[in-house]
């Protein structure tokens, strides 16, 4: 969750965090350890690492954001909040998450890599970026945004910093077109975020219509959000297997 929007919603009840939540959760379903080491990259809240870790009572996290004051930075049972990861860190992780990250940069093959290339064979990387530079609106100026991205070119960024792509997907496919006309019309309008907190109904009607995408709408066509489930392959992993 990005720190500039921290305090704008609750992201334990919020329609938007608890449906790409679960995207999230099924991609990992069945392909992570029973004790995973999970290191967040860019973690901002840590809310997506701290949920996943959640479903396993002896995962080990580690949330890594350079922006983290003096404050933030803490170890507090199963989780470390950290500036930087050495490469010993990152050869024991299980899974890696890159959500909302990679669209902040300009070279995000070269932020990518820079992580993943210390990762050890069989590490699973979950990407999520906001897609279709179609939908850029005010919300991505407010969040300083740098791209937004189709599915195939973050998987093709992915592919590039080494990854074998295992599954993609896109979010929220069932309210992009009301999302696309809103956001056409607010083009012009001051940076700003779109999330707030939803009327109690409507929350729950767009967690209720999106449960439902989860279940029956995976889609390669068209969404607010791409979603890449990726492994370290061999070679990606080479280096750290030798430290």
């Amino acid at each position: 969750m990005d720190l500039k929007e921290l305090d704008l919603v609750d992201p334990h009840s919020h329609w938007y965090y608890q449906s790409k939540l679960e995207g999230v959760r099924r991609l990992l379903r069945n392909s992570t350890a029973s004790a995973p080491s999970i290191v967040d990259i860019g973690a901002g809240s840590g809310f997506f690492s701290l949920a996943l870790a959640a479903d396993h009572s002896q995962a080990r996290v580690m949330c890594v954001d350079p922006n983290y004051s003096a404050t933030d930075l803490a170890t507090t049972g199963q989780v470390q909040f950290v500036r930087s990861a050495d490469s010993q860190e990152l050869a024991r992780a299980d899974v890696m998450l890159f959500i909302d990250v990679l669209e902040h940069v300009d070279d995000a093959r070269g932020l990518l890599a820079e992580y993943v290339d210390h990762a050890s064979a069989g590490c699973r990387v979950v990407i999520s970026v906001p897609a279709f530079m179609s939908l850029w609106s005010p919300h991505d100026d407010f969040l300083e945004h740098r791209y937004r991205y189709t599915l195939r070119e973050i998987e093709s960024v992915a592919e590039a910093a080494g990854l074998r792509i295992i599954e993609g997907r896109y979010l929220f496919a069932s309210i992009v077109v009301p999302v696309w006309i809103i956001r056409r019309l607010k083009r012009s309008a001051r940076p700003r975020s779109d999330l707030k907190p939803a009327p109690p109904a409507l929350n729950a009607l767009l967690r209720s219509v999106l449960k439902l995408e989860h279940r029956f709408l995976r889609t390669r066509v068209a969404g607010l959000s791409a979603l890449v489930l990726a492994e370290v392959q061999e070679e990606a992993g080479g280096q750290a297997d030798s430290e």
